[in-house]
């Protein structure tokens, strides 16, 4: 009928939008577990190692590196479902309007390529580890040059996602406001990063301290916090008249 909303008001509990915010934990989880556990792939391969050292880690660590970066890839599948909850929750804002959450989702669609594509480079990588070092070392810079300089989309995912919070109006927000203002600088401390191009060592190579560790721990701690805000506030009961 016309003049009546589909969508349910503000506040009110979304059981389905609880399990797909709930992926943001499950993501992160294999994830580190793949990365972490089974590629030993954390810290990365050092960008300042010769061409014979890193063919040497692919063909002794071959099945561990195919494995676990394989757990890494099939984890891919939850990513979107969480930015799909964000998005969801966060059109619900008064004030936030319906363009932030286009952007969330088109920048989640984005970061997902963003991480296929390099894992696809590094199964090709493992997948011949007996061709020669050069061409073992080409594959793998090619992926991890293409992993690490990919924070585009996430850049504009959580600078949406902060700018939709800090756009609300509501006496009782879904979301603490601190938590726009974490969003937008966890974006924003992804970009250095695309320095790593001009160094192999130091805090500025893909494996340092401003390329590296500062991005990875910044971004996964934001994934876990905002998928336990965004499961939250997805549970939240309609308040009694």
């Amino acid at each position: 009928m016309a003049g009546i909303s589909v969508l349910p008001a503000t506040g009110a509990a979304h059981p389905v939008r609880v399990w797909c915010a709930r992926c943001g934990y499950a993501f992160a989880a294999i994830f580190l577990v793949g990365a972490l556990g089974v590629a030993h792939w954390f810290p990365p391969l050092a960008p300042s190692d010769t061409a014979e050292a890193t063919a040497a880690i692919y063909r002794t660590e071959t099945l561990g590196i195919r494995t676990g970066l394989l757990i890494v890839f099939l984890g891919q599948i939850l990513f979107p479902f969480l930015g799909a909850a964000i998005a969801a929750q966060t059109r619900e804002i008064p004030g936030a309007g319906r363009v932030l959450s286009y952007a969330q989702l088109a920048a989640v669609g984005c970061a997902s390529m963003a991480m296929v594509g390099p894992l696809a480079v590094f199964f090709a990588t493992a997948y011949r580890p007996e061709r020669a070092p050069e061409l073992t070392q080409a594959l793998n810079d090619v992926g991890w040059i293409a992993f690490m300089v990919a924070f585009p989309p996430f850049v504009a995912w959580a600078v949406a996602v902060g700018a939709a919070i800090l756009s609300d109006i509501s006496s009782r927000p879904g979301y603490p406001r601190w938590s726009g203002y974490a969003s937008i600088l966890v974006g924003l401390g992804q970009m250095p990063a695309g320095l790593l191009i001009f160094f192999t060592t130091g805090p500025f190579a893909w494996n340092g301290l401003f390329a590296f560790w500062i991005p990875a721990l910044c971004f996964f701690g934001w994934i876990l916090t905002i998928t336990a805000l965004t499961t939250r506030a997805s549970a939240a009961k309609p308040e009694s008249s």
